[in-house]
């Protein structure tokens, strides 16, 4: 306890090893979430690129295309708080 205030003063010696194991994990998860929303923009680049050609004329819809096509939506899409974007906070 401080002297002066009468509060409760956390022990340097316990809670300074303990930082690390605090702060370690949250700057895992933050370049986590900035990587998949690297991939989710990305994702979304990609589609523009081949919508494009599509709209150019530069390619037919073939089935290779459309299932490139709905797999970028997939991967772009998820729903708030489900799929790779999730995170525990």
């Amino acid at each position: 306890m401080s002297s002066r205030t009468g509060k409760w003063k956390p022990d340097e010696e316990v809670v300074t090893p303990a930082v690390p194991a605090i702060i370690e994990p949250q700057d895992s998860i933050n370049a986590r979430v900035t990587a998949l929303q690297r991939e989710v923009t990305d994702a979304g680049d990609k589609l523009k690129r081949l919508y494009r050609l599509v709209e150019d004329g530069m390619t037919e819809m073939d089935d290779v295309l459309k299932d490139r096509l709905n797999s970028l939506k997939a991967d772009r899409s998820w729903p708030a708080g489900t799929g790779p974007l999730r995170v525990r906070r």
